[in-house]
């Protein structure tokens, strides 16, 4: 489990990084929106909720906290909290990735497979 999460975090340093040189090299300035998504949020945390295995994969249900949205008093529910599932394959043939997002919900039951569409 700790190698998916140094897998994860390798991902998410390396898109930052990636980022911020293309910003850099284009001599292009960061936006509001770049700014707001780099800033550090102490309330970032992530789980390994459950792990589920299947034929060919293993599918890990990511329990998230991505940050907090305004506060208290200016919304009834400023910490963004969801559940993130990523499947992994037994056998990679390829070095591209694939990023599919649905829609979501403010259920608080936690995903018990990978969504099969």
């Amino acid at each position: 489990m700790t190698d998916i999460i140094r897998i994860l975090r390798r991902i998410a340093f390396g898109l930052l990084i990636t980022h911020s040189a293309v910003v850099l090299a284009n001599g292009l300035s960061y936006t509001a929106l770049d700014e707001y998504v780099n800033t550090a949020d102490e309330n970032y945390a992530y789980t390994v909720a459950d792990t589920v295995a299947g034929p060919g994969y293993r599918t890990l249900i990511i329990e998230m906290t991505s940050q907090q949205w305004l506060t208290k008093a200016e919304v009834n529910d400023p910490i963004w909290q969801h559940y993130m599932t990523v499947t992994i394959p037994d056998t990679v043939n390829s070095n591209i990735a694939f990023l599919y997002i649905t829609g979501g919900s403010k259920s608080n039951s936690l995903p018990e497979t990978a969504p099969e569409s």
